[in-house]
């Protein structure tokens, strides 16, 4: 990393932050509904009821007054739902942004609040950092992300959706893929019956690519399969070509300077790649290694 863009985009401070230790009441902490990430686990819950918070939270305190969860959002909701009217807490003095690198670092081995993570990424890019940076400062891996950043194409109810831990990390990055009218329908469901599962996200994909093979004129010039072919039973599918299929089509999917228009899975391992020039492709993904003839 450039060691001048560092210095440029100072995401933590030079000099560690004095941190100390005080029970803080949960009335002065951001009310839940303002922290991002799925409801605690009702096993949480049970043991601070029982034991009391044993990991103090992290806090920073802004020029204001008001204080910002940098890190423990989980256990702040936690500690609510046992009754308990204060919290363990180490408190520092900083603002919203400093807070969001801390809740990167603090976050960077877990991967346990995906949206909170989105959140705290994109606050540091409106700074001016650029991904190799926070990467850099947070421990985050740019894989992660890239990965984090591709949820940016949710529509928006289904963002808040992710937000608010009523869809599943999973659901949410297949979702992210599907054009926009697919993710309107989904929407629907969502406001219908309160979630989005990942057999909705599934029909929406294949629904999406039957109709992109009915409209690829090559595969009216396919040869007609033989009585042999048709009752011979379809293959089974292969993990290995199941899982790269899945990793290629997240890595081709359309983002800023990619020539890529669209990406869509046609099954049985073949992708159908749309430039934005108009060409189009197929990639058909098989296991192992085919054997070629030896050429004299």
């Amino acid at each position: 990393m450039d060691r001048l863009e560092m210095e440029q985009i100072p995401l933590l401070p030079e000099t560690p932050l004095e941190f100390s230790s005080r029970d803080v009441p949960l009335a002065s902490l951001p009310a839940d509904a303002a922290m991002l990430g799925a409801a605690p686990d009702p096993a949480l819950v049970a043991s601070i009821r029982r034991h009391g918070v044993l990991q103090p939270v992290l806090l920073l305190r802004t020029v204001g007054g008001a204080l910002v969860v940098a890190e423990g959002r989980r256990r702040v909701k936690a500690a609510r739902l046992a009754g308990l009217d204060v919290i363990p807490a180490r408190v520092a003095d900083g603002d919203d942004d400093l807070a969001a690198a801390f809740a990167l670092v603090a976050h960077g081995t877990r991967h346990d609040n995906p949206a909170a993570e989105l959140d705290a990424i994109e606050r540091l890019l409106a700074l001016g950092a650029t991904e190799s940076v926070i990467a850099g400062v947070t421990g985050l891996r740019p894989q992660t992300i890239r990965q984090r950043l591709r949820l940016r194409q949710l529509d928006g109810e289904l963002r808040e959706a992710l937000r608010l831990g009523r869809m599943a990390m999973g659901v949410a990055e297949q979702a992210a893929k599907l054009p926009e009218s697919a993710q309107r329908r989904l929407a629907v469901r969502l406001d219908e019956t309160g979630k989005v599962t990942a057999a909705d996200v599934a029909a929406e994909r294949q629904a999406r690519a039957q109709e992109a093979s009915a409209a690829l004129p090559f595969f009216l010039l396919t040869a007609s399969p033989t009585a042999d072919e048709v009752e011979t039973p379809p293959p089974q599918r292969s993990d290995v070509v199941f899982r790269f299929t899945s990793w290629l089509e997240t890595a081709l999917q359309p983002a800023e300077r990619s020539p890529v228009r669209d990406v869509v899975a046609l099954g049985g391992g073949t992708l159908l790649v749309q430039l934005d020039d108009g060409a189009a492709c197929t990639i058909q993904v098989s296991a192992g290694v085919p054997a070629y003839a030896e050429v004299a």
